[in-house]
């Protein structure tokens, strides 16, 4: 069995996907009639799967399905254009997938469907494990740690969790998993000051320093 389970975040730590997702949802929903959700407050709603999301805002469950198919159809069109690696990523993961005393792992809060979609597309699907996606109903980090914890016989001490918001540093204090947090996708300052308050000396402002931080830790 691995010596140390490291589980990476999706959004804002492996990739910056955020103007992709945005934009898709925001397009989907405006074409659905919601023309009053935008880029200002559509991340009131973040927490479910972009579906959840969707599903809250529409509430018809006639229409989901036709606008699940939409979403879905966009996410792909746009991906070529709006979903950005990030500088260092692919190789950081090739080379950690090697190590044979680390179990690689990904837990992210989105939809099975559009993880699979961009893990393809990026190339990153071989190099997990397993990955536990998020929960049409809500928040589902804490629950997918225990899944891993189930699934794999480890202790909470045995895992890494690398996330980039508050929340991911709250869900993990409150389990007792240790924490890195990723600076590097975020555009406003006080974002990673946030960060930087919560999770002191544990947030990495780009790539390669998160590189070094996670070889500190295993």
């Amino acid at each position: 069995m691995a010596k140390h389970v490291l589980i990476f975040d999706f959004d804002g730590t492996l990739v910056d996907s955020m103007p992709l997702e945005f934009k898709a949802m925001i397009d989907t929903l405006h074409e659905y009639g919601h023309p009053e959700v935008n880029e200002g407050n559509l991340e009131n709603y973040f927490g479910p799967t972009e579906k959840g999301i969707l599903d809250h805002i529409i509430n018809d469950e006639d229409v989901m399905p036709e606008a699940w198919i939409y979403f879905l159809e966009e996410y792909v069109t746009l991906q070529d254009s709006l979903l950005f690696s990030l500088k260092g990523m692919s190789s950081l993961l090739e080379e950690l997938s090697k190590k044979q005393d680390l179990l690689l792992l990904l837990i992210t809060g989105r939809s099975r469907e559009t993880l699979d979609i961009s893990l393809e597309k990026l190339g990153y699907d071989k190099y997990f494990a397993k990955c536990y996606a998020g929960s049409d109903d809500g928040v589902f980090k804490k629950e997918n740690i225990q899944n891993v914890i189930d699934d794999y016989q480890v202790d909470k001490e045995e895992i890494l969790y690398i996330g980039d918001t508050v929340s991911d540093i709250q869900n993990m204090q409150e389990l007792g998993v240790s924490i890195l947090s990723a600076a590097y996708c975020h555009k406003k300052e006080e974002e990673k000051k946030a960060l930087e308050q919560l999770n002191p000396n544990r947030v990495a402002h780009s790539v390669e320093e998160l590189k070094e931080m996670i070889y500190k830790e295993i």
